[in-house]
């Protein structure tokens, strides 16, 4: 028996190519929401940095830097300063020439607070183990995977100490692996994840020099 070429036969093909079409609209339009998404918070990372390091920057031209005896984190000493913006705690100015980057270092991380500026993740500046996060916005970490072995990276403290490193290395690194990123081996770790967070970007350097 011959078969009919009916609109009956037809209507199988043709909702599986409506519903292909709804879903293809469905994900370009998550994605260009994420996009927007994340356009509009790296330019929010990028202002928010920017005024609390000019804020920093006058701060310690007026020798303007606090004790920072009280509420401290359990990397901290007390002979290390900091300076307050909008009740947040400031201990130092990160500086990386090759990248064109200037940027204001929170002394304790939070996922809130990478939103505004990068974080001390661990340890302390001057000895070894000091780990610096930040989202991958193109105005915080998002370059650092470009750096290469012996570019220099600088950390202004917050009573203007000046520290100068050596980028040693730059690595990929599971989201798992804690442990790694943390490590006294190198003097300076800074990490950020890749866009898909699949993988950390890990930069680690050793201290050349304390200018002043």
């Amino acid at each position: 028996m011959k078969l009919k070429k009916g609109k009956n036969l037809k209507k199988p093909k043709t909702f599986i190519a409506k519903i292909t079409i709804v879903m293809g609209c469905i994900l370009l339009g998550t994605a260009g929401t994420l996009t927007i998404k994340n356009t509009i918070e790296n330019r929010n990372a990028g202002i928010s940095s920017e005024k609390i390091i000019n804020y920093m920057e006058n701060k310690n031209n007026e020798s303007g830097y606090c004790d920072n005896k009280s509420n401290l984190t359990d990397s901290y000493s007390e002979s290390d300063k900091f300076i307050e913006f909008s009740s947040e705690k400031y201990v130092g100015i990160l500086i990386i020439p090759s990248l064109k980057i200037k940027l204001p270092i929170n002394e304790k991380w939070s996922y809130e607070q990478l939103k505004k500026t990068p974080c001390v993740y661990s340890g302390s500046v001057g000895n070894a183990g000091f780990v610096l996060a930040a989202h991958n916005y193109s105005t915080h970490f998002g370059k650092i995977k470009y750096l290469r072995k012996g570019d220099e990276i600088i950390y202004k403290s917050a009573n203007d100490s000046t520290f100068s490193y050596k980028v040693e290395s730059v690595e990929n690194l599971l989201p798992t692996q804690v442990e790694k990123v943390i490590s006294t081996e190198y003097d300076l770790t800074l990490f950020t994840c890749t866009f898909n967070g699949q993988a950390r970007v890990v930069v680690r350097c050793k201290d050349v020099n304390i200018i002043k």
